[in-house]
């Protein structure tokens, strides 16, 4: 599809080199981003969207975006290390609970003797 789209341009006389390396950059982001997430419409939206993204990065508020993903970034490791805590205290508080129950059938046993 890249590929058809940088013909159609250079068939019609619009000889710009820049597209092609724009094109590019969408192709490498877009696979990797469906190799990542495995969702095709995830993949496209990346691609899609990489025109928009470079024709207002010189318009954008660079610092401000770039403190936006940061907090991002760190309230969603955040969200993570929650989860990721209460799962493995609920994993650890099941196993201890399984635990004493082993210890108790198995001094039931050690009684039987």
């Amino acid at each position: 599809l890249l590929a058809y789209a940088e013909m159609i341009l250079i068939v019609s006389g619009f000889l710009d080199l820049s597209i092609g390396s724009v094109l590019a950059l969408a192709g490498v982001l877009a696979v990797s981003t469906y190799k990542g997430t495995q969702s095709m419409l995830l993949a496209l939206l990346v691609g899609g969207n990489l025109e928009f993204l470079m024709n207002n990065l010189d318009s954008m508020d660079l610092p401000v975006v770039i403190s936006l993903i940061l907090i991002g970034y760190v309230a969603l490791i955040g969200l993570y290390l929650a989860i990721a805590y209460v799962s493995s205290a609920v994993r650890y508080g099941r196993a201890r609970k399984r635990l004493r129950e082993y210890v108790v059938k198995l001094r039931s046993l050690y009684r039987m003797k």
